[in-house]
């Protein structure tokens, strides 16, 4: 199933009724500002699997799928951040063809309004779509 709101596109993984997964792909967004799309790239900006369906290969279907809309949309490049103690997903990327370019940011997350944000490490992967 696929849905387009503004600038970016969510493709859903349904099994027997239920949503098992999606992934959500754009524009690149500049400073992973929403504000601030890059017309020359193409981002994963999400790709999340239920726990019980990892392994499945849902994860896989959503990527590509996600990779096919993006090449449709005429970009040649896809790129995507994910926390860089986040091994698990990095394995996935990088077998599917993604690599570490080198790019690094910190994502903030503020666990409450009173509390100072937790700053995670991120680091950008990438590739070409006509792989």
């Amino acid at each position: 199933q696929r849905a387009a709101g503004g600038p970016f596109t969510t493709l859903v993984a349904d099994l027997d009724g239920t949503v098992v997964g999606f992934t959500t792909v754009g524009r690149y967004r500049n400073g992973q500002n929403s504000a601030d799309l890059d017309p020359a790239y193409g981002e994963i900006l999400a790709v999340y699997v239920e726990p019980a369906h990892w392994g499945t290969g849902i994860g896989r279907e959503l990527l590509r799928g996600g990779c096919a809309v993006l090449s449709a949309q005429g970009f040649a490049e896809v790129r995507l951040w994910v926390l860089a103690d986040n091994l698990r997903a990095r394995r996935f990327y990088e077998r599917a063809g993604l690599f570490a370019d080198g790019e690094r940011s910190v994502y903030r997350v503020r666990p409450a309004a009173d509390e100072p944000p937790v700053e995670l490490p991120e680091v950008r992967y990438a590739r070409r779509l006509d792989q």
